[in-house]
């Protein structure tokens, strides 16, 4: 193996393996563009850690040596790139092969289907229980109830709901869908969900239809086109990202409930149809102080996302599938969450969500750049191109809410979101 090479590892993660494989970590890929899970020995961890693809492996062992103490064999160093590549867990050329295979499959199918229904899901994969099962968010105590059907107050044209899982967030869901069933339907949505995993640019489109459990929900083509168009093809170039993402799928899932719950489900009424935007982060505009204007592709794919959201046919709601802050231990923060730090962090989501409220995208991008993000907001991406791109003259809270997860009876980590309509 080429001593000059630069090894470059994956944006992989680290999996507790069974008891019988003590002393061995795993690695897999939370894309799931490698399906298998790699066993190693924990004393290889930090040498990976150092592949970051600025060091030669002479380099590595320098770097090795320097913070360990002890010498790096080269055998062993080449033993450690040699598993990592062959796993595709390495930035190489048979990873490229193997992501555009797989983006060439997913494209070919021209149908996404549902990736989070069954009973390891986040949803029942059956429409008898899975009707009921949304249902119940309204009736929830802290719901909003039952809409009125008859009611049709007004145009919605953007919304922020949660992408968190339906059984710790349903509720504030559901608060969002009360008032799209209580206000005049849209045509399309476009949802602006997050592209957790993928390796795509700002934005990543899909032309695939989404299959439900409670039917189909077709892509509008024409639009994607049009955002094609103005953002080149590389917002097709990781469309396989679409694919296990789940923040585009709940919005889906709920969009048909609540179309077939308002009009039936034997395809009478109004039909519908959705543009799904994976919208990645902004941080390295953000590091160099920069705004999402300053990049002209970004620019001119929020400029003809601003004229379809802007336009009267199809009548569009755009839709902005956005958690909040994530915090604690779990997102590798250290210290517990007591009571005061939750007040305190609920305190900066709503001077937050004031820029949202005020329709301020500028000011919402600069209040997350001044804090370097440190609280992980990962709809900052969707928001804010909900905001940059709408017609909207006022924008109202419903909902804001914390899931906190414990061990025993103490707090380690909390996610939080918030639902809200603009008009």
């Amino acid at each position: 193996m080429s001593t000059a090479m630069k090894p470059k590892v994956r944006a992989i993660e680290p999996i507790t393996l069974p008891d019988d494989e003590r002393g061995r970590v795993g690695l897999r890929d939370p894309s799931r563009k490698v399906e298998h899970v790699l066993s190693v020995p924990q004393h290889v961890i930090p040498i990976i850690s150092l592949m970051d693809g600025t060091r030669t492996l002479p380099k590595i062992q320098e770097e090795f040596k320097t913070q360990f103490g002890c010498e790096l064999p080269l055998t062993l160093l080449d033993s450690v790139v040699e598993s990592l590549e062959e796993a595709l867990f390495l930035e190489s050329e048979a990873f490229a092969d193997h992501e555009m295979e797989l983006n060439e499959s997913y494209r070919t199918a021209r149908m996404r289907e549902a990736a989070f229904a069954g009973t390891n899901g986040a949803y029942p994969a059956d429409p008898a229980e899975l009707r009921p099962f949304l249902r119940r968010f309204f009736t929830h105590e802290l719901g909003p109830g039952e809409s009125d059907s008859q009611l049709r107050q007004g145009r919605i044209c953007g919304a922020i709901i949660p992408h968190i899982d339906f059984r710790r967030g349903g509720h504030s869901y559901a608060h969002v869908y009360r008032r799209l069933a209580e206000s005049e339907p849209a045509d399309t949505y476009v949802i602006l969900g997050t592209n957790h995993f993928g390796s795509g640019g700002a934005f990543t489109l899909t032309r695939s239809d989404f299959i439900t459990p409670l039917g189909r929900v077709d892509v509008n083509q024409q639009l994607v086109e049009r955002l094609v168009a103005a953002g080149g093809e590389q917002v097709l170039a990781d469309e396989f990202a679409h694919k296990h993402e789940h923040s585009v799928e709940f919005q889906a899932v709920f969009l048909r409930y609540l179309h077939d719950s308002l009009y039936g489900a034997n395809g009478s009424g109004p039909s519908f149809t959705i543009v799904p935007i994976l919208c990645g982060g902004f941080h390295e505009l953000m590091r160099t102080g920069r705004r999402p204007w300053d990049d002209p592709q970004v620019r001119a794919f929020l400029d003809e996302l601003r004229r379809i959201a802007t336009g009267d046919q199809p009548r569009v709601c755009v839709v902005a599938s956005a958690d909040l802050a994530h915090v604690g231990a779990r997102f590798g923060q250290d210290g517990p969450l007591t009571p005061r730090l939750l007040r305190k962090l609920e305190c900066c989501d709503r001077d937050m969500l004031r820029h949202v409220q005020r329709l301020d995208a500028n000011g919402f991008y600069d209040f997350i750049a001044r804090e370097d993000d440190r609280r992980s907001v990962c709809g900052f991406a969707s928001i804010f191109t909900l905001l940059a791109t709408s017609p909207a003259r006022q924008a109202q809270l419903l909902r804001y809410d914390q899931a906190i997860e414990k061990e025993g009876e103490t707090p380690h980590s909390v996610v939080t979101f918030a639902g809200m309509v603009l008009r």
